[in-house]
Protein backbone atom coordinates (compact mmCIF):
# COMPACT_ATOMS: atom_id res chain seq x y z
CA UNK A 1 0.00 0.00 0.00
CA UNK A 2 1.30 3.42 -0.92
CA UNK A 3 0.44 6.27 1.41
CA UNK A 4 -0.57 9.62 -0.07
CA UNK A 5 1.80 12.58 0.17
CA UNK A 6 5.51 12.56 0.88
CA UNK A 7 7.49 10.53 3.40
CA UNK A 8 8.15 13.81 5.22
CA UNK A 9 4.44 13.80 6.08
CA UNK A 10 4.88 10.54 8.05
CA UNK A 11 8.38 10.55 9.55
CA UNK A 12 11.10 12.61 11.16
CA UNK A 13 14.54 12.19 9.64
CA UNK A 14 17.78 14.06 9.18
CA UNK A 15 16.63 16.64 6.63
CA UNK A 16 13.08 17.43 7.73
CA UNK A 17 13.23 18.25 11.42
CA UNK A 18 12.03 21.64 12.53
CA UNK A 19 13.42 23.79 15.29
CA UNK A 20 14.61 22.83 17.75
CA UNK A 21 16.67 20.89 15.26
CA UNK A 22 17.69 17.92 17.35
CA UNK A 23 15.72 15.56 19.52
CA UNK A 24 12.52 13.58 19.54
CA UNK A 25 9.26 15.27 18.66
CA UNK A 26 5.84 14.87 20.30
CA UNK A 27 3.95 11.82 19.02
CA UNK A 28 1.23 12.67 16.53
CA UNK A 29 2.97 15.62 14.86
CA UNK A 30 3.14 13.66 11.60
CA UNK A 31 0.42 11.66 9.83
CA UNK A 32 -0.44 8.12 10.92
CA UNK A 33 0.77 5.16 8.86
CA UNK A 34 -1.43 2.53 7.20
CA UNK A 35 -1.74 0.72 10.56
CA UNK A 36 -3.05 3.83 12.30
CA UNK A 37 0.19 4.34 14.25
CA UNK A 38 2.00 7.64 14.59
CA UNK A 39 5.75 8.19 14.48
CA UNK A 40 6.75 4.58 13.81
CA UNK A 41 9.36 5.75 11.32
CA UNK A 42 12.04 8.13 12.43
CA UNK A 43 11.65 10.27 15.55
CA UNK A 44 13.23 7.70 17.91
CA UNK A 45 14.71 4.24 17.68
CA UNK A 46 12.39 1.93 19.59
CA UNK A 47 13.54 -0.93 21.79
CA UNK A 48 11.98 -4.30 20.98
CA UNK A 49 11.70 -7.31 23.23
CA UNK A 50 13.43 -9.62 20.73
CA UNK A 51 17.14 -10.36 20.94
CA UNK A 52 19.11 -9.33 17.84
CA UNK A 53 20.08 -12.03 15.34
CA UNK A 54 21.98 -11.53 12.10
CA UNK A 55 19.14 -13.10 10.09
CA UNK A 56 15.59 -14.40 10.53
CA UNK A 57 16.69 -18.03 10.18
CA UNK A 58 15.11 -19.92 13.08
CA UNK A 59 12.82 -17.06 14.11
CA UNK A 60 9.41 -17.93 15.61
CA UNK A 61 6.67 -17.95 12.99
CA UNK A 62 3.78 -17.44 15.41
CA UNK A 63 4.52 -13.83 16.40
CA UNK A 64 6.08 -14.68 19.76
CA UNK A 65 9.21 -12.99 21.06
CA UNK A 66 12.51 -14.42 19.89
CA UNK A 67 14.09 -15.11 23.25
CA UNK A 68 17.83 -15.76 23.29
CA UNK A 69 19.45 -14.23 26.38
CA UNK A 70 22.85 -15.59 25.33
CA UNK A 71 22.92 -12.92 22.60
CA UNK A 72 24.25 -9.59 23.94
CA UNK A 73 22.00 -7.21 21.94
CA UNK A 74 18.29 -6.38 21.83
CA UNK A 75 16.61 -5.23 18.62
CA UNK A 76 15.92 -1.55 17.99
CA UNK A 77 13.76 -0.45 15.03
CA UNK A 78 12.41 2.51 13.17
CA UNK A 79 15.35 4.88 12.77
CA UNK A 80 15.60 8.25 14.51
CA UNK A 81 15.67 11.95 13.69
CA UNK A 82 19.45 11.96 13.04
CA UNK A 83 19.44 9.31 10.30
CA UNK A 84 18.66 9.51 6.60
CA UNK A 85 15.11 8.77 5.43
CA UNK A 86 16.30 5.42 4.03
CA UNK A 87 17.02 4.25 7.59
CA UNK A 88 13.76 5.54 9.10
CA UNK A 89 11.44 2.61 8.44
CA UNK A 90 10.13 -0.25 10.57
CA UNK A 91 12.19 -2.83 8.64
CA UNK A 92 15.41 -1.02 9.60
CA UNK A 93 16.78 -2.87 12.62
CA UNK A 94 19.97 -3.40 14.49
CA UNK A 95 20.99 -4.19 18.04
CA UNK A 96 22.27 -2.45 21.14
CA UNK A 97 23.23 -3.84 24.51
CA UNK A 98 20.23 -3.51 26.89
CA UNK A 99 22.32 -1.27 29.16
CA UNK A 100 22.94 1.29 26.38
CA UNK A 101 21.33 4.71 26.91
CA UNK A 102 21.11 7.63 24.51
CA UNK A 103 18.70 10.44 23.63
CA UNK A 104 17.56 8.77 20.39
CA UNK A 105 16.45 5.50 22.05
CA UNK A 106 12.97 5.03 23.46
CA UNK A 107 10.10 2.63 23.70
CA UNK A 108 6.42 2.63 22.84
CA UNK A 109 3.78 1.92 25.44
CA UNK A 110 0.63 0.30 24.19
CA UNK A 111 -2.77 0.34 25.87
CA UNK A 112 -5.40 -2.22 24.99
CA UNK A 113 -8.98 -0.98 25.26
Amino acid sequence: MTLPGNRSDYMWYWFNYDTPAYGAKPVGTRLQNQFGLYDMSGNELEWCQDWHHSSYSGAPTDGTVWEAPSIPYRVVRGGYWGLSARCCRSAYRFGYAPSYRYSFLGLRLVAVR
